[in-house]
């Protein structure tokens, strides 16, 4: 079968932030072959952060195949888009779905968080925005945020594998934990914002976001 790429613009919303709009297009990259369907969106800003999110999108698309391919199997792969302007300066992006193929037990989660200064033109690692040296104190900030959320279930012992996914939001860092990560599996994955305030001097970046 004939291997297809399909690449459709089209545009879905007005972000209005600091007095001035943004508009934002969603680029869906769909792969249809034998082996991956894919539909991988992901947000068009006019910026620099729209090839580094594209090149993401075609690589996780090929280690999905890789994937599939390795377990002579055939597989979905469905990835959809948040973004965040946090004033001028600061911009996150969360990419969140699922893949499987029929070698699979359970969907696999896709998440991947990027965080962009937009003055710098550069992505931001995750030890640029939270002092992860205490992260000691940031996981207990997860704890408590989770306890509130399901006071009923069993939570996990915390690891740094928790901080895997940090996403810059307008209301603090919101923490993305996949399933079973921090709790059991059935829960699904899991989405904890910790508040500029709750982060205090933990968050690096400063208290002037903008």
């Amino acid at each position: 079968m004939k291997k297809k790429l399909l690449f459709v613009l089209a545009a879905t919303t007005m972000l209005f932030t600091a007095g001035f709009n943004r508009l934002t297009y969603e680029d869906i990259f769909l792969q249809n072959e034998d082996t991956v369907q894919a539909h991988i969106g992901i947000p068009i800003t006019g910026t620099f952060i729209d090839e580094l999110l594209s090149q993401w999108a075609h690589n996780f698309y090929h280690l999905a195949l890789a994937q599939a391919n390795e377990a002579n199997a055939k597989g979905e792969l469905h990835i959809g888009w948040e973004i965040f302007w946090i004033g001028d300066r600061y911009t996150g992006v969360l990419e969140n779905g699922d893949f499987t193929h029929s070698g699979m037990a359970h969907p696999q989660d896709v998440i991947a968080g990027f965080n962009f200064d937009m003055k710098e033109e550069k992505p931001l690692t995750n030890e640029e925005i939270l002092d992860m040296k205490r992260s000691d104190e940031i996981l207990k900030l997860i704890v408590e945020e989770l306890t509130k959320a399901h006071p009923d279930t069993h939570i996990f012992e915390p690891d740094a594998s928790w901080l895997n996914h940090l996403v810059l939001t307008n209301d603090g860092v919101m923490v993305v934990l996949e399933r079973g990560t921090a709790l059991p599996g059935s829960e699904g994955t899991q989405r904890v914002t910790l508040s500029f305030e709750s982060l205090g001097d933990l968050f690096l970046l400063g208290k002037d976001k903008s």
